[in-house]
């Protein structure tokens, strides 16, 4: 028994007007394509089924156009449960990923929704935490800006297997060659989904480790501190080497502080501290142990203390 579900994948921009897409280029992201998707499958239904993804080529746009189709064979035996929801067809699969639309079942754009908006408002890697159940989808935090994203618990299953954000970005990298500026998905006439070349390169250039979707509780304590500074950053808003009991990484919320010393109203020389209010998240499981690093952020910068003097001891020659 099979199932099929069908959409389009576009590449566009000025270097794809003649229908032509390098070779090196295409075939890359569309092995990726097929890794999303199978591994999609893999996360749904285990060994209950087989999946190939097939592509045809449209020469009639002006871009870079295929037709995917999911090919879906379900054992003999399984068959039955399709019909209770236990197995996830191919065309659920497409939807759960955001590559076509199925009403309320993509709210948030499924799983590459999801992923544009970990990425939309910042060049720095913030991870992402899923806090809790509510409304039927779990809310994920940004930790550091305090952006909120709710998914279904579908796309949550997605986002949690470690292979699945490497091979989303493989899909979207010949955005970040010349001639290419966006790709778009479509489906019954309707883009549902479509990644600009900046957006591409804001997710691609994330880390994998940023986005991982890590369960249990968060702790969070503030404590006003000194902590002293490795690792200054000059432009950008990347985090700052500090040590704190040892060394750490901290992102530095406190922006009007952060414009002075980037503007250099502020000097923070080598070998300085700074008086902050240092926040501190942790994630633990149900008996109250860590199960993540510490991810550390300085609220507010009260001031700078300077390097102590350093003395310097003549030896006598009388």
């Amino acid at each position: 028994m099979g199932r099929r579900a069908h959409a389009i994948i576009r590449y566009d921009g000025p270097g794809l007007s003649q229908h032509e897409m390098d070779v090196h280029d295409l075939a890359p992201a569309l092995l990726a394509l097929g890794d999303v998707c199978k591994i999609a499958n893999e996360v749904f239904n285990g060994q209950g089924t087989s999946l190939q993804v097939l592509v045809r080529a449209d020469v009639e746009q002006k871009c870079f156009q295929l037709q995917i189709q999911l090919v879906q064979t379900l054992y003999e035996q399984l068959t039955v449960l399709l019909d209770d929801g236990t197995i996830q067809d191919a065309k659920n699969i497409l939807e759960w990923l955001g590559i076509i639309s199925g009403g309320s079942i993509i709210v948030g754009g499924g799983l590459f929704g999801l992923y544009k908006a970990i990425t939309r408002n910042s060049d720095d890697a913030l991870p992402v935490v899923a806090v809790k159940a509510e409304g039927g989808g779990i809310v994920y935090q940004v930790v550091g800006d305090g952006t909120t994203i709710v998914v279904p618990h579908r796309v949550h299953q997605l986002a949690q297997d470690p292979r699945m954000f490497p091979a989303v970005k493989r899909v979207l990298t010949p955005l970040t060659k010349d001639g290419y500026e966006r790709l778009e998905f479509e489906y019954d006439g309707t883009i549902t989904q479509y990644f600009s070349r900046e957006e591409a390169r804001r997710l691609i250039q994330t880390p994998d480790e940023a986005v991982q979707i890590l369960d249990g509780t968060e702790l969070v304590s503030t404590i006003k501190t000194q902590v002293r500074v490795r690792k200054a950053i000059y432009d950008g808003n990347a985090k700052w080497g500090v040590m704190y009991k040892k060394g750490i990484e901290a992102r530095i919320a406190h922006e009007e502080w952060l414009r002075d010393f980037q503007h250099a109203r502020i000097h923070v020389p080598p070998g300085s501290s700074l008086i902050v209010d240092l926040e501190e998240r942790v994630r633990v499981d149900d008996k109250g142990e860590a199960i993540a690093e510490p991810v550390y952020t300085i609220l507010h910068v009260y001031g700078v203390v300077p390097p102590p003097e350093q003395m310097t001891f003549g030896l006598s020659t009388d």
